[in-house]
């Protein structure tokens, strides 16, 4: 007897005959077990027989028939000694001999999968081999072309390095790296160096072009850093045109409404108002997704923004409404708000083909209406951008239209002073607020609006409040009074000639603040948009009350990751649900636009209060 371990380790395998049929008898020396190829026998091998077979074989398996011309004497010796579970006694057969012969093949004699392979010609392990790199070659490739989209940030503003009193200024806490970075990234200037268009190209960080929308955070930070050119003490009374206008924007009482987004002053505003780095890197990553959703024709989409080229239905929050021109209005809002105008501005060709989309939409009696149900909303909302984007850089063609547009507003309007859906028909709250703001548009941008028109309007406010003092407002006449349509009604009468001390605003203010304060638990975005510029024409401890609840929740709430950085969702049901992903996103921002975007009603007014 041999032990195990002295047995071949290489799998060599070995042909005698086999005792039944003398056919080619293959014996595996690791199995201990041999079979036919003729006839299937399976046999089983004593240690003691392989151990006096090993010396005596002569050339593996491979050489196949060669070992089948062994002497006979070996090979009956060898297979004398052969131990098998179904050996007959028959004596071994020439090999010339060979009968077919089926037998059911036993349990035995099955082979695991492992062992099969071996027997497997070379050709066909050759061919999996190949099929199995040219598979992974294909994935190699595949993933190479994957389409990857890296989401791209926008900052607006940054902070002076300096106070108003000389000393450093730190940067606020920020959220992430970005805004850090936008801080580090600051330049001070000297008032020379400010005046000059073009910087020194041996600068050792030279601005980039103006003239391209940017593709990276850090050309979008040096693209559209403010410089301040004004002292802090001059702000409140903002008596300077503004920069690059061709005469100041005046209504009455004298104010600039539109000053405030004079990239030379806009930094101080911004932080005299309430507002921070972390409020304006939200308006900068919003307009960066607006702008990367613009459809080809130059205009926005509530239902089908996700199908354009950039975002490849990677959105979603659509809206359910069709409203292209409301749409376009809307979107525009938010660069205007942000001092970019038809001429100026890393976003000017997204702010002109929009203006240009409006011009294409509008019918030659100055009709802006959408197709459906609520199409005189669209009207107001198109007025607004129209007549503002006039204000912020004349051209005749859009003055010629706001002109349009303002007219066929003042046609519209019913008898009982307000708008609803469709011409000439009893107004509703909602409705009227916006044709209100539109007038007020009109009358900043320069453009004659009917004080008949002003005070019917007046009249419909006070057919719609639900106190004797006007503090609180209704959606319809009689209805019940509601939060959003209650700060409607208060920034309609703030337009329309309430000044900051009469009793019905500031009991409106407080109610406002007591039962109604943003809270994130509830999120109602038009109620936001419409309270935020209330409480900011307002000014003092109820505006900072509501600043501190209201912009960390717009700025905490804001997409940050993947393609809809930048964006909204759309939450809070109502208007949100039908305007979708678009309306939210444009709100929001012109809701954190608030600091700058209109000047206060009352400033003049405040600081002659504050200097007493």
């Amino acid at each position: 007897m041999i032990d195990a371990a002295q047995l071949p380790g290489d799998q060599s395998a070995f042909l005698y005959r086999c005792p039944r049929c003398g056919g080619p008898l293959s014996v595996r020396g690791w199995l201990l077990a041999g079979d036919c190829f003729n006839c299937g026998m399976s046999i089983e091998l004593s240690l003691a027989v392989l151990s006096d077979s090993i010396p005596q074989r002569t050339q593996a398996v491979s050489e196949g028939p060669a070992i089948a011309s062994a002497s006979a004497s070996a090979s009956a010796s060898a297979s004398s000694h052969l131990i098998s579970r179904r050996i007959p006694t028959a004596p071994i057969q020439s090999l010339t001999k060979k009968k077919k012969r089926h037998k059911t093949i036993s349990s035995n004699a099955i082979k695991p999968a492992g062992f099969v392979l071996d027997d497997l010609p070379a050709w066909f392990a050759s061919l999996f081999v190949h099929v199995i790199l040219l598979m992974l070659l294909a994935v190699i490739v595949a993933r190479g072309r994957e389409f990857k989209y890296v989401p791209r940030v926008m900052l607006v503003a940054t902070f002076s390095d300096r106070n108003s009193d000389g000393s450093p200024q730190h940067a606020a806490a920020a959220d992430d790296a970005i805004i850090a970075k936008l801080a580090g990234q600051e330049q001070t200037q000297s008032p020379d160096d400010q005046q000059t268009p073009q910087q020194d190209a041996s600068s050792p960080n030279p601005k980039p072009s103006m003239d391209a929308i940017p593709t990276t955070l850090e050309e979008a930070v040096a693209m559209l850093s403010l410089e301040t050119t004004d002292t802090d003490e001059n702000v409140p009374e903002m008596l300077e045109p503004m920069a690059n206008a061709p005469a100041p924007i005046v209504i009455d009482g004298g104010q600039q409404m539109f000053e405030g987004r004079d990239p030379k002053i806009r930094t101080m505003v911004l932080r005299r108002e309430g507002g921070s780095q972390k409020t304006e890197a939200a308006v900068a990553k919003g307009l960066f997704w607006l702008a990367g959703h613009q459809d080809e024709q130059g205009g926005w989409d509530l239902a089908e923004f996700h199908n354009t080229h950039s975002c490849n239905g990677q959105c979603n929050g659509q809206g359910i409404a069709q409203c292209p021109i409301a749409a376009t209005a809307m979107g525009l809002l938010p660069f205007l708000g942000a001092g970019q105008t038809t001429n100026s501005g890393i976003y000017k060709d997204v702010v002109r083909r929009g203006v240009d989309r409006l011009l294409s939409l509008q019918s030659p009696n100055g009709d802006l209406r959408d197709r459906g149900r609520g199409r005189m909303y669209s009207h107001a909302q198109g007025t607004i951008a129209l007549c503002e984007a006039h204000a912020m850089h004349p051209e005749k063609a859009i003055a010629d239209a706001a002109e349009r547009a303002v007219r066929f507003l003042e046609k519209t309007q019913h008898q009982g002073g307000g708008w609803r859906y469709e011409p000439n028909t009893p107004g509703d709250l909602s409705v009227t607020g916006w044709m209100v703001m539109a007038l007020q548009s009109a009358r900043m941008a320069g453009i004659a609006v009917s004080p008949e028109s002003l005070d019917r309007a007046t009249v419909f406010l006070d057919s719609v409040a639900t106190t004797s003092d006007g503090s609180e407002y209704a959606y319809l006449p009689e209805g019940d009074s509601t939060p959003a349509m209650t700060a409607e009604g208060l920034l309609c009468r703030q337009y329309l000639g309430w000044q900051a001390n009469e009793p019905g605003l500031e009991r409106g203010i407080d109610q406002l603040l007591t039962r109604a304060l943003p809270n994130k638990r509830r999120t109602d975005i038009y109620y936001w948009y419409y309270g935020t510029q209330v409480l900011h024409h307002v000014g003092g401890p109820p505006w900072e009350q509501w600043n501190e609840a209201m912009h960390p929740i717009l700025a905490g709430s804001q997409e940050k990751k993947g393609h809809k950085a930048g964006s909204w969702d759309p939450r809070g049901g109502g208007e949100a649900n039908a305007g979708g992903r678009i309306y939210m996103t444009c709100l929001a921002i012109c809701t954190l636009e608030v600091y700058y975007r209109h000047l206060p009603l009352y400033r003049k007014e405040a600081t002659a209060n504050e200097n007493k």
